[in-house]
């Protein structure tokens, strides 16, 4: 008796580090590594147009989980437009040169193998806003690998209610 119970004991430990290592296998394939430098297609792209139409957009991404550095450089109109963002999937604050730290906010995960960055209004903003505005604006931003690892697609949607809505799509080429 002693010996089948330790029998199944060992049986039991096998199966649930064989099920451990499958699903740490799974969480990496489903974070795919965004690194890498990214051209614009601006074929397949919807940057706006005419003087806000984005041009000559490069962006440059440099991903160490949780830690996703992005540095965009575009022409819109006649400006040149440089941002270094950092985005963390583990819930500390952003950064953006542009805007500086981003504190409250956006809300970075995965699901499954995009990249989704939800921004909505807090509580505070909500109730600081809901004399002046009657809706809320909340912008998703969700970024995909293509399975071969060569275009990067970057899909903005943002929904003010029944105001407003408008969706972007940026489709950018592997440089390097």
């Amino acid at each position: 008796m002693r010996k089948a119970i330790a029998g199944l004991c060992v049986l039991l430990a096998v199966t649930v580090c064989v099920a451990q290592k499958d699903r740490t296998k799974s969480d990496s394939k489903a974070k795919p590594n965004l690194s890498g430098t990214w051209v614009l297609d601006a074929s397949r792209s919807t940057t706006g147009s005419g003087k806000d139409k984005m041009t000559d957009y490069v962006l440059t991404i440099a991903h160490h989980e949780p830690e996703i550095k992005m540095s965009k450089k575009y022409t819109q109109g006649s400006r040149e437009i440089v941002d270094d963002v950092v985005y963390y999937t583990d819930g500390r604050p952003e950064y953006s040169s542009l805007i500086g730290r981003v504190d409250s906010e956006p809300v970075t995960r995965w699901r499954g193998r995009k990249l989704v960055r939800r921004i909505a209004p807090g509580p505070k903003v909500t109730a600081a806003r809901s004399s002046n505005l009657p809706f809320n604006v909340v912008t998703v931003e969700e970024w995909e690998l293509s399975r071969d690892g060569e275009t990067l697609t970057r899909t903005i949607s943002t929904n003010g209610g029944i105001a407003f809505s408008f969706r972007s799509k940026y489709v950018f080429i592997r440089r390097s």
